[in-house]
């Protein structure tokens, strides 16, 4: 749902234009008083600055404020039509409505999935227009301008696919991907399902991950890549949203994505497998991060049959002093583990960590193997670089003040794709 953000100051007169939300948080409002900014996070806050016409450009119609065009709506620039912005990434669309002075927010199926009332419509003019981002929603007449952020929650978010397809061909086409963890051709089945049912940005972020994951299993993909840096903008245009898609579960926070579909975070290994039958009945997880390890959860984990689903596995907030090596050793020596391509480690689980899942015959699949910065120590770097189920290790994290020089370079030489 949209909600209006808490605004702090007054915009004063009557209102002759308003940008749309600029990137940087900002919208600018010009009046018959001046120029007004509403700068907008968590809550948004008005200042005024002097003067417009300076800075309005008649040919453009748009406002030059520190080195930044800003295109406005309104009557100060009839040359730019707001139905151009009235289309949000994830398919909506807004709709002014004369007839009840409101904005109507449609889905793809043009059904109304919210009112926003007390807009001036039929006086004269108005606005309502998303962001590029989609990030923020702005609805102006000539006497207000107010600015939206979406608000998701969990369970209560509906697919977009939903307003014109069926759940029971959704769910066929989960079910394959459930069955055929490792192939990447149900999920890409998948995902032309969506773009012919109005979802091309959740087809393009799925053929994106899959993408990225198999270029991920030789070395790291930076940051600055394409792939990277569409994935990122997906995901702030509509991550919150997919996430919201899916049913709230006691104890598990459906949290980031791999090759596609969301991962989860729980605190209690028992958590996990007592939720495991609703999170896999909503959604293809192969990623399960586990913040609050102990030695009952470790055990009951270990002989579940979750580990099969399981392609990577992250421990944080784990530390050894604590909670002692034994829950770890009995998590990461489990043959159950046979499946794990991915393996993250807290500092604090580093050194007992890896050497556990060094002595474990059944991790032979294990590609890939990060630990938390300061948490590799040279008998831990021993052990892994002499361990059999390792060989097909390709790389990982193992950045560590800890180390010595000639450990260090010994390990440089192992895994020249690593992060040391």
């Amino acid at each position: 749902m949209w909600v209006p953000f808490g605004t702090f100051g007054e915009i004063k007169g009557r209102v002759r234009g308003v940008s749309l939300p600029y990137p940087n948080g900002q919208v600018l409002v010009w009046t018959d008083h001046g120029l007004f900014s509403i700068w907008y996070f968590r809550s948004a806050f008005i200042t005024s600055t002097p003067g417009a016409e300076e800075h309005f450009d008649d040919a453009t119609g748009a406002i030059t404020w520190n080195g930044a065009a800003y295109p406005m709506l309104g009557p100060c620039a009839p040359g730019n039509d707001p139905r151009a912005y009235t289309r949000h990434p994830n398919g909506d669309r807004v709709a002014l409505d004369p007839d009840t002075d409101a904005v109507h927010v449609l889905d793809a199926a043009g059904a109304v999935q919210q009112t926003i009332e007390g807009v001036r419509a039929s006086d004269g003019w108005a606005v309502a227009a998303f962001s590029t981002d989609g990030k923020a929603l702005v609805v102006a007449d000539s006497a207000s301008v107010r600015v939206f952020r979406y608000e998701a929650a969990t369970g209560d978010e509906r697919p977009r696919w939903a307003a014109v397809a069926s759940a029971d061909n959704q769910n066929r086409l989960l079910r394959a991907i459930l069955s055929n963890p490792d192939e990447d051709t149900p999920r890409l089945m998948y995902a032309d399902w969506l773009d012919e049912h109005d979802d091309p940005a959740r087809a393009e972020f799925i053929r994106l991950q899959c993408r990225l994951a198999e270029r991920e299993r030789e070395k790291v993909v930076p940051a600055t890549d394409p792939d990277q840096q569409r994935g990122r903008e997906l995901l702030l245009q509509l991550g919150e949203r997919w996430l919201a898609e899916l049913p709230a579960i006691r104890g598990v926070r459906w949290a980031g994505f791999r090759r596609g579909f969301p991962g989860v975070s729980v605190t209690s290994a028992t958590t996990l497998v007592s939720a495991a039958p609703k999170v896999w009945a909503a959604a293809p997880v192969e990623w399960v991060t586990i913040t609050g390890l102990n030695a009952n959860g470790a055990r009951i984990l270990a002989d579940s049959d979750v580990f099969s689903r399981l392609r990577v596995l992250a421990i944080e907030s784990y530390y050894v002093p604590s909670e002692g090596e034994k829950p770890l050793r009995v998590l990461l020596q489990s043959p159950r583990l046979s499946a794990l391509r991915r393996l993250h480690l807290s500092a604090g689980a580093g050194e007992a960590g890896v050497i556990a899942a060094a002595q474990n015959p059944h991790l032979a699949s294990l590609e890939w193997l990060a630990v938390g910065s300061g948490g590799l120590t040279d008998a831990a770097v021993g052990e892994l670089l002499v361990s059999a189920p390792f060989q097909n290790l390709r790389g990982g994290s193992f950045v560590s003040h800890r180390l010595s020089a000639v450990v260090r370079k010994r390990l440089q030489a192992r895994f020249p794709n690593a992060t040391a």
